[in-house]
């Protein structure tokens, strides 16, 4: 029987082998489901596959979240189910399966949100099954804290960075009491802060010896009050610094210790080592936001110079008969310049990269500070003016400037004690600002004004922004300020 088993073209179609048996009846086994599945229709639910924003923390850059579905979804029945808390004034649109949400005013900080999507439904194709309800989602995120820093003025804050934070109501000096520092610039997402400083120690040479460090400040994974040393001073007198809004290029003004070098500007980038731009270094000057150019006053008008990278594509480009450039908005799209008129005046012109120059105030003292809120409509303004009598000195405002009408509401009025700063909040709402007091008599002070005087107080003021809403009444045509009890000066929102 082996034998006849092996033999060619002998084969047995009577009995079946088990292991074939098995095969055919999984064979059936699987067609039955597949049969019933493909009859019935598609029996998955539709669902949120990912939230861009699940579990963040964003600031003002953010602008817009996705919404990823598993399948098409009707868009509009998704727009008409999505819930926000605390509410958030936006447009939907949708491309493919993503569904965007666009946000139409910035987000308010130091905030907690949820998102809310039910009940909407699925595309229904021509003869398909009715549309399946969605599978509920719940999605949560948050905005970054309200905080700000400033320069603290007496006691252990004096001459160190502070960090205020409003929404956990919290206090942290973040720099060492070894250092007073001598100006700052918040890096883009606040978790660190560029800063230039000189030994306490040395504070009567000014600052002659001053380097340039950064600081955390522990609104990140990284604990506060971390120093590095990114610039030293040992070649060269660090005299002024400057660094663009996304922190890609810090500029700084030097003057070699070596005879006969001039006063030269640089540029540290990051991966890369500092380098020198080769442009007079001579005027005030301002990094643009997104770091590919400088604008520096020079010959009674102003130079917009690119800092030369490799493929860089940006042009120099001159704008005559102007001072100084004080401000940029965020998206770069346009300027705030200073004129100095003949008649001993100064005017504040708005430029835009369209070729537009506007002139949107006129004052007979001293432009100090600009800032454009998150929308491009409005200017805020410090500026001085000179008193109406002889030698009852200046007056220091506080104005938001209407771009296109030219509208100026002034926000706050006050003699002028010595110059001062303003910040806008990163969500628009909220203005800092200081209010000084020097004197070039009194106590030792580590702190300077412009002109070299001690600053003797600092006094931090919050104002609400909100300057063209419609009053009730003649009394409440302008925000009240609110002073915080905080001694320092030269606030700064973190952005």
């Amino acid at each position: 029987m082996f034998l006849q088993r092996l033999a060619p073209g002998v084969t047995s179609q009577r009995f079946p082998q088990p292991l074939d048996v098995g095969a055919l009846l999984a064979l059936v086994g699987l067609a039955l489901p597949i049969g019933v599945l493909i009859h019935s229709g598609n029996h998955t639910y539709p669902k949120v596959q990912t939230f861009s924003w699940q579990g963040q923390r964003v600031g003002a850059e953010d602008k817009a979240f996705i919404l990823t579905f598993n399948r098409p979804m009707n868009w509009q029945s998704v727009a008409a189910n999505l819930h926000i808390q605390p509410p958030l004034l936006g447009k939907a649109s949708w491309s493919g399966r993503r569904f965007v949400y666009t946000l139409s005013q910035p987000i308010p900080y130091g905030k907690t949100f949820q998102i809310d999507v039910r009940h909407a439904s699925e595309t229904r194709l021509v003869g398909s099954s009715p549309r399946s309800a969605m599978q509920p989602f719940v999605g949560r995120f948050q905005s970054r804290d309200r905080a700000f820093v400033y320069l603290g003025v007496g006691g252990a804050e004096d001459g160190r960075l502070v960090l205020r934070n409003l929404t956990r109501q919290q206090t942290k000096i973040l720099t060492p009491p070894n250092l007073v520092v001598t100006g700052f610039k918040p890096y883009p997402e606040g978790n660190s802060i560029l800063f230039a400083a000189i030994p306490r120690i040395s504070t009567v040479q000014g600052t002659f010896e001053q380097k340039l460090y950064t600081v955390s400040t522990g609104l990140s994974q990284e604990a506060a009050g971390q120093v590095k040393l990114l610039l030293d001073n040992t070649d060269y007198q660090i005299l002024k610094f400057d660094m663009s809004a996304n922190g890609q290029s810090i500029v700084v003004q030097q003057y070699g210790r070596k005879r006969n070098t001039p006063v030269s500007l640089w540029v540290l980038q990051p991966h890369a080592p500092i380098r020198p731009l080769n442009y007079p270094a001579a005027g005030e000057f301002l990094v643009t936001p997104d770091g590919s150019a400088v604008a520096i006053a020079q010959n009674q008008g102003i130079n917009i110079l690119p800092i030369a990278t490799e493929g860089d594509s940006h042009l120099p480009e001159y704008l005559p008969q102007l001072g100084m450039t004080i401000g940029f908005s965020r998206d770069a799209s346009a300027a705030t310049m200073v004129r100095f008129n003949p008649d001993a005046t100064r005017s504040l012109i708005l430029a835009t990269n369209q070729g537009v120059k506007k002139e949107l105030l006129k004052t007979t003292g001293y432009i100090l500070k600009t800032q454009f809120d998150p929308t491009n409509q409005t200017v805020f303004c410090l500026y001085t003016r000179l008193g109406r009598d002889k030698g009852s000195g200046t007056v220091l405002y506080i104005s938001a400037i209407d771009v296109l009408t030219g509208k100026d509401t002034t926000l706050l009025r006050r003699p002028s004690k010595t110059n001062g700063q303003i910040s806008l909040s990163p969500d628009g709402s909220q203005l800092l600002f200081d209010d000084i007091e020097a004197s070039e008599q009194g106590r030792i002070s580590v702190l300077k004004d412009e002109i070299g005087q001690a600053i003797t107080e600092g006094t931090l003021w919050v104002l609400p922004s909100n300057a063209n809403r419609k009053p009730n009444s003649s009394k409440n045509s302008v925000p009240m300020a609110s002073k915080l009890f905080i001694s320092g000066i030269q606030p700064h929102w973190l952005p």
